[in-house]
């Protein structure tokens, strides 16, 4: 702040400096009654008129307080108030020609402290940059005359006085300019009461003793403090501990005996040198923390707290929440969390099982700056344990059924096991069709008999429900093999099945197994695909009924087996026929068709492609065939044309051809 002053002033200098040789001076400042200030100046030469300007903030907004002409050279301030702010001025002159500055002047402004009840510190400031002024320092007794009591060039001072008893008025005067001079400094008799400390803790110990903490009060001659408790009735207070020492900042109430169930009422005051005190009814009162003992939530697995509200104005400015510590088998207290001020309950959610915690809650104020304690309180956790497992094995069709087995936790306490289904895959709406129980193995095997295995594949998830019918979703769902059977283009035997889903560590591969007849299944091959084609060896006039399964087997060092349905394909010779060669406008073979043999065709498709690749003729009847023309009834000219044939059977089966026929004219 010096430095801007002092730039401040090197500025104007160098302005003047540049304007003019000279510049007018402030000769005198004179403090008068009521803070009013008095000021002479000197103008400079060929002066048409000025300004006098003023701030109480030199870093700040310069104001014009006068407008003189070139005849003036005094004005008296009276909105000053030079007695309780410092102010500073400058003079500008202007000319035809320039604006002239003065240097920046201030008033004596002269203040004063206590120092340990025992002498006053007059401090005071210099009248222009960081000359040093010399000054007479003058003090008064009651009514008596000023007298000098000492010269200065300083700008503090210290005079050993009876604050307690005696008053003085005190006033600093210019050594070289005795029309300057300060304000009239009026110190009275010590009366004062001393500021109200604040108080900033009530904290409970071993659940025995109430300790009070407060801050040092700001009065440099306070001596110690008084702390009172509000009376039983709820009006009045009652002294309760002094302490004699002002850098005392704590005490043990050791009289207050149910800390733990019951609200005191506290309230400090301090007291200085001349045993005034600060006012009683200034103190902020504070009172312990009431917390009620914890409650286990064994169903939601948490702590319930509660306490006693504290209200919103009893822990000023204002309550800002509620800290809430604790401590776990015998580790250091941490912090939790904070409750709302307008709470009185707070949910500790993450207890651990069969642990002993000591719990304890804290108002604090809205800065952080005050608080209040409770007593702790002990709880052990004896929680149920939690299922940390429950899956499905494997979903296998037996027959006409599905058996499922699961994997459970042993360990876990009372759980009880919900077996759902669903119709519409992993993301879609599964229903409960089973509730199952503890058997006190680690498997659980069941049965769902209600189902269409050789239509339908079921995702079923199980989901594991502890003590208090909380439910602890599967990982994943599991999926029966749905096995379906087709005839190829290539006239084989094709199977295509669902992809197995549920072995918690993953499929190894499939196996697939065929029966002919009432032979035992043998196994065919295995794969890690979900479609295989078998040769279906359809020469020779037979009848044969062939089975099929399949069946997952899970990665697993003892791998688990997920079976399909059975399904069945009745396998018969059949024959379909074309002609290489027709002559449309012949007596015979005018029309080119497939004839069959042992074939209910249920529908079909022929189609005739020219030598560029091009369709011109096409039917789905099994009635009509190619007469030699286009779509349009345009003759074909003779030569080899391609023909293609899809055809499907009652049976479902799918036969495709792909073939050459010549067209004779």
């Amino acid at each position: 702040m010096k430095k801007i002053w002092l730039f401040i002033t090197i500025l104007l200098g160098i302005i003047n400096f540049i304007s003019a040789q000279e510049k007018p001076v402030i000769t005198c400042m004179t403090v008068i009654e009521e803070g009013k200030v008095s000021l002479v100046w000197e103008n400079i030469p060929n002066i048409i008129s000025g300004k006098v300007i003023y701030t109480s903030d030199h870093l700040g907004i310069y104001n014009t307080i006068k407008i003189f002409d070139s005849t003036e050279t005094s004005f008296t301030h009276n909105s000053a108030g030079a007695n309780f702010r410092r102010l500073w001025y400058y003079i500008v002159n202007y000319t035809a020609t320039d604006s002239v500055f003065s240097d920046l002047f201030s008033p004596f402004y002269l203040q004063s402290s206590s120092i340990d009840g025992a002498s006053i510190q007059l401090t005071w400031n210099h009248q222009h940059g960081e000359e040093a002024d010399s000054v007479i320092i003058f003090r008064q007794f009651d009514n008596d005359s000023m007298i000098e009591i000492a010269r200065s060039t300083d700008t503090s001072y210290i005079d050993s006085v009876e604050l307690c008893i005696e008053h003085y008025r005190y006033q600093i005067f210019d050594a070289e300019d005795t029309c300057t001079n300060s304000n009239l400094l009026a110190t009275l008799t010590d009366e004062d009461q001393p500021i109200t400390p604040i108080f900033d803790s009530v904290s409970i110990v071993d659940n025995q003793y109430t300790i009070l903490g407060w801050q040092r009060s700001p009065s440099p001659d306070c001596a110690g403090y008084l702390i009172y408790k509000r009376r039983d009735s709820g009006s009045g207070w009652d002294p309760l501990i002094e302490i004699n020492h002002p850098d005392t900042l704590w005490t043990i109430d050791s009289s207050f005996t149910d800390v733990c169930s019951l609200e005191r009422i506290y309230c400090i005051v301090a007291i200085d040198r001349c045993n005034n005190s600060s006012p009683l009814n200034e103190a902020k009162p504070l009172h312990n923390l009431v917390m009620n003992p914890p409650i286990l939530d064994t169903c939601n697995k948490t702590v319930e707290l509660s306490w006693l509200p504290y209200e919103m104005t009893d822990i000023t400015p204002q309550l800002g929440g509620y800290r809430i510590w604790y401590s776990q088998d015998g580790a250091p207290f941490q912090l939790d969390g904070i409750a709302p001020p307008n709470t009185v309950s707070y949910s500790f959610t993450h207890p651990e099982r069969n642990s002993n915690y000591i719990f304890k809650i804290q108002a604090i104020n809205n800065l952080q700056t005050k608080s209040v304690s409770s007593c702790e309180h002990f709880i052990n956790t004896p929680l149920p344990k939690e299922p940390e497992f429950g899956y499905i094995r494997y979903a296998s069709v037996r027959g006409s059924m599905i058996d499922l087995c699961f994997e459970i936790d042993t360990q876990a306490s009372s759980p009880t096991y919900q077996l759902q289904r669903s119709l519409s895959g992993r993301e879609g709406t599964f229903e409960t069709i089973q509730t199952l129980y503890h058997s006190g193995s680690s498997l659980l095997f069941t049965t769902d008999s209600s189902v269409d295995v050789n239509h339908v594949s079921y995702f079923y998830q199980l989901l594991t429900l502890d003590s208090c019918l909380h439910i602890f979703e599967a990982p994943f769902p599991a999926r029966n093999i749905l096995l379906n059977i087709s005839t190829n283009t290539h006239n084989q035997i094709q199977l295509d099945w669902t992809a197995y889903d549920g072995f918690i560590d993953g499929l190894r591969n499939y196996r697939i197994y065929r029966k002919i007849d009432d032979q035992p299944f043998l196994f065919l091959t295995e794969t890690t695909l979900t479609s295989f084609a078998d040769e279906s060896d359809s020469a020779g006039k037979y009848t044969k009924t062939l089975q099929y399964q399949v069946s997952a087997v899970s990665d697993s060092i003892v791998p688990d087996t997920a079976w399909s349905n059975q399904a069945e394909y009745f396998l018969k010779s059949v024959s379909v026929f074309f002609p290489n060669a027709f002559r449309p406008k012949g007596a015979i073979n005018n029309i080119f068709r497939p004839v069959f043999a042992g074939i209910e065709v249920k529908e079909l498709e022929l189609i005739i492609y020219d030598r560029w690749g091009e369709p011109i003729f096409s039917t789905k009847q099994q009635s009509e065939g190619w007469d030699g023309k286009t779509s349009n009834g345009i003759d074909c000219a003779s030569g080899t044309y391609v023909y293609i044939f899809i055809m499907t059977d009652q049976s479902g089966n799918r036969y495709q051809k792909t073939g050459f026929v010549v067209l004779l004219n």
